[in-house]
């Protein structure tokens, strides 16, 4: 699931309240840059401030790692 946020205010987080499983989050640049991993963040909590992002993917946990995505990479998001 893909978050945008604003570009006035480069700062963003993410939370798993309410959710059941862990997850991980990718923080963006507003050129796809990622800045942060937030690796398999457990129900109830909050992600760390991801400064600069202006944008943020959630997927299931371990993705991130199994697909080695690492910070510095950069991601096109693309629509069919």
């Amino acid at each position: 699931m893909l978050f945008v946020g604003s570009t006035a205010l480069p700062l963003m987080w993410m939370h798993t309240f309410f959710m059941r499983f862990p997850i991980d989050v990718i923080f963006l640049d507003r050129q796809g840059r990622i800045l942060k991993i937030d690796h398999e963040l457990k129900p109830w909590r909050l992600s760390s401030l991801a400064f600069g992002a202006t944008e943020a993917i959630e997927l299931p946990a371990g993705t991130a790692k199994r697909t080695n995505t690492q910070v510095g990479d950069v991601l096109t998001i693309q629509d069919d």
